[in-house]
């Protein structure tokens, strides 16, 4: 539908989903580098938070928060992907 399209082109191509494209691909950069090294998370959950963006912020407070609990990360990097859903089920639906 080329209305709905057109509708959602500034969302699409916002700052915002920029901001967490940039998240993601920190999390896929450094993903291997954590994997071999739990202390390595701690400058990503530094260059999440210098991100903008709440989604990011968030993810930088999760990997913070796993510390260096390698099963922790892992379930965390894991996630990241679907951490926009489950901020919106929680901040606008409140699930």
């Amino acid at each position: 539908d080329k209305l709905l399209t057109a509708k959602l082109k500034p969302v699409l191509e916002g700052a915002q989903t920029a901001a967490w494209d940039r998240a993601l691909k920190l999390v896929e950069t450094f993903a291997p580098k954590v994997e071999k090294d739990p202390a390595a998370a701690a400058e990503l959950a530094t260059k999440l938070a210098g991100n903008k963006g709440d989604l990011a912020a968030e993810l930088a407070a999760q990997v913070r928060e796993a510390g260096t609990d390698a099963g922790a990360l892992r379930a965390v990097l894991a996630s990241a992907a679907k951490l926009p859903a489950r901020w919106l089920a929680r901040e606008r639906f409140g699930w």
